[in-house]
């Protein structure tokens, strides 16, 4: 006689269910593979993302190089560095410098070479004019825009060493707006924040270091209001050991993860009131001394870096879509490097090989255009 097992039913039905959520996500979310760097004009080489910046209106930042480096990823001093914008299937090369950073009116973040000082300064590009920005101290080595809000706040980074690794003693962190520079301070260190992040409305998000890396004595993530002074701390969960944030956007949520070092990983978002969803959860190589690539966008869309070595598109927690599974068009012999950023649509900026062939590497930047039903909008 046939017996009915409502724990076994449920189960398979969750499990389909499932399935069926993973299949219409994936539909949902499809990508056209465009080859930046294949539209750099004759003269330029390469297409350096350098941090990655793509707009909601799909204009995207890097560096080019003049004459071509035979590597992308090895430019020589002679190989003079130029900063470069990717729009509707064009790419115009701007003036002498590298970008780092750009906003959705067009201004663009980064630095440009002092040859009399012989120093890489801060400076804003905005069409054909170049603004330098002051310098945080007189002995300032060196300087760049990191983060540029549409806002137009540009957070700054400076530092006064050349050592390698940086001694973070000896690097400051200051706003630009409107010709007025103001000085960040995060309060007494050590710990001493990096990795720093900053949303539309001069919110920052950051990580309290150790230096030298240490996994005995934790980091912390944390939020930054550089109008009321406040620093919050973002807790790990329980049981880990460390906190890292990895992003913030205009909502004021940070994307980050909960770790313990060598052991697991447990990414997520951590919301305005410091609540943190875990999306996936990451076993650590005892080797790995690093962490897994995050980026996220307005509507909380994340992608990872997964241990398998593979990325993933994360719309929800849990609900797991692999990258080069989604894209329709994707080249022959295509590998996926990094993915650098995510704007509001879904769309992707990232770097790879195209073909990887160690005998004839060609290194790629690329877009991801989502084909897919647009983003629901925000609330």
């Amino acid at each position: 006689m046939l017996r009915f097992h409502p724990s076994r039913f449920i189960w398979v039905l969750a499990l389909m269910l499932g399935m069926w959520m993973v299949g219409s996500q994936a539909q949902e979310y499809r990508y056209h593979y465009v080859s930046i760097s294949k539209l750099v004009p004759k003269g330029y080489g390469c297409f350096d993302l350098t941090s990655g910046e793509i707009t909601n209106s799909g204009r995207v930042y890097g560096t080019t190089y003049s004459p071509p480096p035979e590597y992308c990823y090895e430019p020589t001093p002679s190989n003079i560095r130029y900063v470069a914008v990717y729009e509707n299937g064009t790419v115009t090369v701007l003036q002498k410098g590298i970008a780092n950073t750009g906003n959705e009116g067009g201004t663009i973040g980064g630095r440009v070479f002092d040859e009399k000082k012989n120093v890489w300064r801060a400076a804003l590009f905005n069409g054909n004019k170049v603004e330098i920005l002051p310098q945080l101290s007189e002995n300032e080595l060196g300087s760049y825009v990191a983060h540029l809000t549409d806002s137009g706040i540009a957070l700054v980074v400076s530092t006064n060493s050349n050592d390698w690794p940086p001694n973070v003693n000896n690097w400051s962190y200051a706003l630009y707006k409107n010709g007025r520079l103001t000085r960040l301070d995060f309060g007494p260190t050590p710990p001493y924040p990096s990795n720093l992040w900053i949303n539309n409305e001069g919110l920052i998000a950051g990580i309290m270091m150790v230096r030298p890396m240490n996994p005995q004595i934790p980091d912390r993530a944390f939020l930054f209001n550089p109008r009321k002074g406040e620093l919050t701390l973002l807790n790990p969960i329980s049981p880990d050991s460390s906190s890292w944030a990895m992003g913030i956007n205009n909502r004021g949520d940070v994307l980050g993860a909960s770790f313990t070092w060598r052991e697991i990983e447990h990414m997520g978002v951590w919301s305005h009131g410091g609540e943190f969803q875990i999306y996936a959860v990451e076993n650590l190589p005892q080797d790995w001394d690093g962490m897994y690539g995050l980026t996220f966008n307005d509507n909380n869309l994340i992608v990872i870096e997964s241990a398998d070595g593979n990325y993933y598109l994360m719309p929800k927690p849990n609900v797991r879509l692999k990258l080069v599974d989604l894209i329709v068009d994707r080249p022959s012999g295509f590998g996926m490097g990094y993915i650098e950023a995510l704007n509001n649509h879904g769309d992707m900026l990232g770097d790879g090989c195209n073909p990887c062939d160690w005998t004839n590497y060609t290194y790629d930047t690329f877009l991801l255009k989502r084909v897919g039903p647009p983003s629901k909008p925000l609330k």
